[in-house]
């Protein structure tokens, strides 16, 4: 019997896209091909492999007649195309696959194409002038910014990432987002790319293309090492609209813990599908619970033991309420030799001991709930609901002038009878506002 093909052998690839893909490298091709540069084509498998220790490798067993062997797939053709250089190329470039593990994300595939180019002579400026170039000719987006590793730090982190001292990396790294736990504390070029993806790289080349050069010398790889003070690698790299052209971060795979206060809370309920709503979106990521019962005792217990069982694993913590078991949870990481700086501690409805967490570094953040204004305008519409006066109706958006949450949406109470309103509050509180203002704090009227 004549069955019909699956649908889901069809590629995932547009035809739009595949055809500009083409017409991209034919005018790739032309750009080098008129500067007289020779394509080459080295060997994807080697028996050796890179010497950036930040790059992870494919390895392949090899069977032959005399045994097995190891290769590896090229994380790029780099080191092979240097090889030329060294026996006489003068010009030289390659389109090409390259292998990469954990580098899948949105932006990012273990396997991808590359193009890397090497011309005798030319030292750093020649090179980054042939680079802005190259952007010119494919991207059409004008000259690029020339901006130094040390300014972005600078401009973008508030830091000098060639002297600052080992601990000011580290709290720099922590203030928008929590590392993995596995970082190692004392591996300096670790904590200085995390700055670079999560606080400098979404600055760089969002209105024309940006080339940042001189990196530090310890993360020259292949790079020569220019002598001065501090010494810096003679290496470039490209980005465009805050994505660099290489190899960038990815969430990890580990173990995310969620103390809940109590399962058969309404409210936990509520908390843990949010949380698992955005968890869901990295398979990668594992996440285990454990009740904290609304109290620090029950709180530092269970943290405790998911320490015990997960380990090294543990990437971050959600606790539902930092306020009255954040401290607990904190207490249990300290107890167990770790640093809470060294988790992403994270949560709802805080209060003063929470925001001390926050203000020590212990805790990374959470989200507040302006308790003051809500609970002055439940008031309001219970006083206008007595004296006869309209209260809100389900579509209606307010806007309250001077209020923290305005504008905010009035939708139906989806656990009450029809009728019934809840007020959605409205979009971040504004930066301006004074981070001990009472009203943002859940808990901060009863100091």
């Amino acid at each position: 019997m004549f069955r019909l093909p699956r649908e889901d052998f069809r590629p995932t690839a547009d035809w739009t896209a595949l055809r500009e893909r083409a017409g991209l490298l034919r005018r790739l091709r032309l750009f080098f091909d008129q500067r007289g540069f020779l394509e080459v084509e080295t060997p994807l498998l080697s028996a050796d492999t890179v010497v950036d220790r930040h790059l992870d490798p494919f390895s392949i067993e090899v069977h032959t007649p005399g045994g097995a062997r190891t290769y590896w797939l090229q994380t790029s053709p780099e080191l092979a195309m240097k090889r030329l250089l060294a026996g006489g190329a003068e010009a030289i470039y390659q389109v090409t696959r390259a292998f990469r593990q954990e580098e899948l994300g949105p932006l990012h595939n273990p396997e991808f194409t590359l193009v890397e180019w090497y011309r005798a002579g030319d030292e750093m400026a020649a090179g980054m002038a042939f680079l802005d170039q190259l952007c010119q000719a494919m991207l059409g987006r004008g000259s690029a910014q020339q901006l130094s590793y040390r300014c972005a730090f600078e401009r973008y982190a508030g830091l000098d990432p060639l002297t600052a001292p080992l601990d000011a990396l580290r709290s720099a790294a922590r203030r928008t987002s929590a590392p993995p736990a596995s970082f190692r504390p004392d591996d300096r070029d670790l904590w200085l790319d995390w700055i670079l993806t999560e606080q400098v790289q979404p600055h760089l080349g969002r209105t024309r293309p940006a080339i940042l050069y001189d990196y530090p010398a310890s993360q020259a790889a292949l790079a020569r090492v220019r002598d001065e003070s501090p010494p810096v690698a003679e290496r470039f790299e490209l980005f465009v609209e805050g994505i660099k052209n290489r190899n960038g971060g990815t969430v990890p795979a580990g173990v995310v813990l969620e103390i809940l206060g109590d399962k058969a809370d309404m409210f936990s309920h509520a908390c843990t599908e949010g949380f698992s709503s955005v968890l869901s979106r990295f398979p990668q990521l594992e996440i285990a619970q454990g009740e904290g019962k609304w109290n620090n005792t029950d709180s530092h217990a269970v943290v405790s033991d998911l320490l015990t069982r997960f380990g090294n694993r543990v990437l971050g913590i959600y606790v539902q309420t930092p306020d009255i078991m954040g401290p607990g949870a904190v207490a249990a990481i300290e107890a167990a030799g770790l640093d809470a700086a060294d988790f992403g501690i994270a949560g709802i409805c805080i209060g003063p001991e929470g925001i001390d967490l926050i203000k020590k570094g212990k805790m990374l953040g959470a989200v507040a709930q302006p308790a003051y204004d809500a609970a002055a305008l439940a008031v309001q519409y219970l006083v206008d609901k007595l004296r006869g006066k309209p209260v809100p109706k389900i579509g209606d958006t307010l806007i309250v002038e001077g209020a923290l949450w305005s504008p905010a949406k009035v939708i139906r109470n989806p656990w009450a009878d029809d009728g019934a309103f809840v007020v959605l509050q409205g979009p971040l509180v504004p930066q301006e506002v004074n981070p001990d203002d009472p009203r943002l704090w859940e808990n901060m009227l009863t100091k």
